[in-house]
């Protein structure tokens, strides 16, 4: 019991010192409307926002969301370099009106129109998400966690024969709960959501272990705030 504590002790310490050594850059994640030039250079000159990740899919069909070529491409005009998108999985839509494109489509049709449009961006984020939040009725399946691994796989393979940098957007909680916990993707970086309102990484080795085999994050999302006149979520990178 002793030698358990002692490690764990050993790790946290350890973590909490890379964190702290690492530089770290804030940026926000920003999603629903457009935003215009002048409130991205807002967010950079008079809150140091160095990067952001813009929503690009609708949850509920996969559809390109009309409003992410803009946000792209004024967050450029504005000066900030570094511009990642975000996507949320439409798994089964919840209108009888609509349908879902899928894994793969989903990922090309906002590729395709993307590139098309030259809105240039970095990585996508898969956001891993929608067991616990009532706006995202995601339809990921309780109750087979392989067939939602499935649904993954085939996301990231569609992305790995595009050459796209992706990374992973999710909960310790949702993450355990659609996948299991499954460590098969601890390669790949890691942004995950903790609204504790702190700007650091000590919360990362709560319960004494990383989730998903990800020994450290690259990303952390920790409080939502108005700036600007625009929703946010603000963000920290190492």
């Amino acid at each position: 019991m002793g030698n358990i504590y002692l490690f764990l002790l050993f790790m946290s310490i350890l973590f909490s010192t890379i964190f702290k050594n690492a530089k770290a850059s804030e940026g926000v994640v920003v999603w629903k409307n457009w935003y215009r030039i002048s409130q991205f250079k807002c967010l950079k000159d008079q809150y140091s926002k160095e990067f952001v990740i813009v929503n690009a899919n609708y949850h509920d069909t996969g559809e390109v969301d009309s409003n992410a070529e803009l946000n792209i491409i004024n967050a450029r005009a504005a000066g900030i370099e570094n511009v990642d998108i975000y996507m949320l999985p439409c798994i089964k839509s919840s209108s009888c009106y609509r349908k879902c494109l899928g894994a793969r489509k989903s990922i090309t049709t906002v590729l395709d129109h993307l590139n098309k449009n030259n809105a240039k961006f970095g990585r996508v984020w898969l956001y891993i998400y929608g067991l616990t939040d009532c706006d995202y009725k995601v339809e990921w399946n309780k109750y087979n966690k392989t067939e939602n691994i499935e649904f993954i796989d085939e996301m990231v393979t569609t992305l790995k024969e595009r050459k796209q940098p992706f990374g992973f957007y999710t909960t310790k909680y949702n993450w355990h709960e659609i996948t299991g916990n499954t460590i098969k993707y601890n390669d790949t970086p890691l942004m995950y959501r903790n609204l504790d309102n702190e700007n650091n990484f000590d919360d990362y080795n709560e319960y004494g272990y990383p989730f998903g085999g990800w020994e450290k994050p690259t990303i952390k999302e920790y409080k939502s705030t108005k700036t600007c006149e625009i929703n946010v979520a603000n963000i920290l990178q190492i």
